[in-house]
């Protein structure tokens, strides 16, 4: 985890999501009324659109053209001289073009659905709301979350009796409740994910954000098989990184840095660049936002990092990459 520290002193737009760290103070957006970068909702639909017609596609082993015949065999039909096409499902492969649906169980999701079961849950599915994330307060996410399963719901909420009734109430935020959704390894652990991180954009929190940045990351590399994710994952993983463009964390004083981005090559590659947590992690972060309290810039912060120290023996950043060295950097900093 420390070597992405280093990278946010040293290189502001080089930011990883190798490992993610609980140092940041606050966060804020470039601009407050639609940040650049934030992807407009037709973006999002046009994924969601790829999602749905590939999935279909890979289980019926049709094109576009042999699709349209299917389902609207009047706009795709031979006249006596040519093939006659009004293009509908190759703009569906395109995403130039939504399908209709009224969610009223006679719209063509539902009847492609009835042909080719689950690509109507896939084209409803929350995730792509959370992608979106025109969520205004905790009590919409709240809502999404629970339609999530009761694997999230068990994660994320625990019941409470109020006035005879059963209720869910929110856990309270730890560390480790992004790592139990992304170990979930599921579309619903992701979109909880989804939701939370755009919770914490919400009330401001940047050491959640950072956090649940790195769980999505992490996410996407479990599901990326998955078929409904795999055949946007590309799309998907464009979308979150320009959310994360509009991101600013203030780590205190003038110190400010770039929210992390997804790293393609991880999701993709073999999982080394995902590092799990052990013991020691806890004693890891307190230790950094001990170390940005007690710097006013970055510059003597990394000064004091990359400088060997008499007392360890090795320069701070070489000593905290180790059980030993962690506890020698505690005993400095508290003498």
């Amino acid at each position: 985890m420390f070597h992405i520290f280093l990278l946010l002193l040293t290189s502001y737009s080089k930011i990883t999501t190798r490992h993610e760290t609980n140092i940041f103070m606050s966060m804020h957006l470039e601009n407050a009324q639609r940040p650049a970068g934030r992807p407009t909702k037709t973006t999002v639909s046009k994924i969601k659109t790829l999602a749905w017609i590939r999935f279909i596609a890979s289980i019926s082993q049709k094109t576009p053209s042999q699709l349209g015949r299917e389902f609207h065999p009047t706009q795709y039909r031979y006249d006596g001289e040519k093939q006659q096409s009004s293009k509908r499902w190759e703009r569906y492969a395109e995403g130039s073009s939504s399908p209709p649906d009224l969610n009223s169980g006679d719209s063509l999701v539902d009847l492609v659905d009835r042909a080719y079961p689950g690509s109507a849950k896939l084209f409803r599915h929350s995730v792509w709301i959370a992608l979106e994330g025109n969520l205004r307060d905790s009590r919409e996410i709240n809502a999404l979350l629970l339609t999530l399963g009761e694997l999230v719901t068990d994660i994320c909420f625990i019941p409470q009796e109020v006035r005879g009734k059963t209720k869910m109430k929110r856990v309270p935020y730890d560390y480790g409740l992004p790592m139990k959704l992304a170990n979930l390894r599921s579309l619903e652990g992701l979109t909880a994910l989804l939701l939370l991180a755009k919770e914490a954009e919400i009330i401001g929190n940047g050491k959640v954000h950072v956090q649940i940045t790195g769980r999505i990351s992490q996410s996407l590399f479990y599901v990326r098989e998955i078929p409904e994710i795999s055949f946007v994952l590309k799309e998907v993983v464009e979308c979150i990184n320009i959310q994360l463009q509009a991101f600013k964390y203030h780590l205190g004083g003038e110190i400010v840095v770039a929210a992390p981005r997804l790293i393609w090559e991880a999701i993709v590659g073999n999982g080394e660049d995902f590092w799990l947590c052990d013991e020691n992690t806890p004693l890891e972060l307190k230790l950094l936002e001990r170390l940005v309290k007690l710097f006013s810039s970055t510059e003597m912060l990394k000064i004091w990092l990359t400088t060997f120290h008499p007392t360890l023996g090795e320069p701070p950043a070489d000593a905290m990459q180790n059980v030993e060295g962690l506890r020698a950097v505690q005993m400095l900093l508290e003498a």
